[in-house]
């Protein structure tokens, strides 16, 4: 699953958007302005952003010159202005596409999507990447492969499923009920002892230490979450 951040100030135009993005098995973050968006992008992994221009406190202008030193997220921007000059310059700041405004949702989602598929190396079956880089793990989908520092892992097949969901929604919490759901794609009944194990023994296999975790931290009262970050290639 995605992690998109819409940044708007319009509400209205927040939740349509959200309604869609999330009807498209989209997680929706949501800022209002400038600042709290970089207060987001600070503290949550982000796929891709949808970003109004027009804002109080920072605007979109300001937004993605600050996000571009750091990062190349994917970046649709929004707005009212149409003429050719104020797309290129937006473009020129480094955003990846521009819609104005008013926008159909579903453009908005079809472009989003594509976007998506071109910057994160899909392959031509969808929702597959290529490869999944996090600290010295690297996670193969199309060869259903992970290495440590280079070195393949042996791992069973729900063993990668497990770790391939955990990487691909790499700093979000999930409980155990919604890991077996996702995972064995089964009603939870509340014996939680089988995702215990699984996380056990991924942890002997992808720590360096499985009694202090680096990536599959438990959250005490909550669940679990695998830290750190996609790395793209190059």
């Amino acid at each position: 699953m995605k992690n998109i951040l819409i940044v708007d100030d319009e509400a209205e135009i927040v939740e349509l958007l959200k309604v869609y993005l999330e009807n498209h098995d989209f997680y929706v973050l949501e800022a209002y302005d400038g600042e709290k968006a970089l207060s987001l992008l600070e503290k949550n992994r982000v796929d891709a952003m949808i970003l109004d221009i027009m804002m109080p406190k920072m605007n979109g202008i300001e937004l993605i010159k600050k996000i571009r030193r750091k990062s190349n997220i994917p970046v649709i921007f929004l707005s009212a202005k149409d003429e050719d000059i104020d797309k290129i310059y937006g473009l020129g700041l480094g955003a990846d596409d521009y819609m104005t405004k008013p926008f159909n949702p579903l453009e908005v989602v079809a472009r989003l999507k594509s976007l998506i598929r071109r910057i994160y190396h899909y392959n031509k079956d969808e929702g597959v990447m290529e490869k999944i880089h996090i600290g010295d793990l690297c996670l193969e989908e199309k060869n259903t492969q992970v290495y440590k520092k280079g070195e393949i892992l042996d791992l069973t097949a729900m063993e990668y499923k497990l770790l391939q969901f955990l990487m691909k929604n790499s700093n979000r919490v999930f409980t155990k009920k919604q890991l077996y759901e996702s995972i064995w794609e089964q009603n939870f009944i509340g014996d939680d002892n089988i995702i215990m194990v699984y996380i056990s023994k991924l942890r002997e296999k992808i720590e360096h230490d499985s009694k202090k975790p680096d990536y599959l931290k438990t959250i005490r009262g909550l669940g679990y979450r695998f830290e750190g970050n996609i790395q793209n290639e190059g």
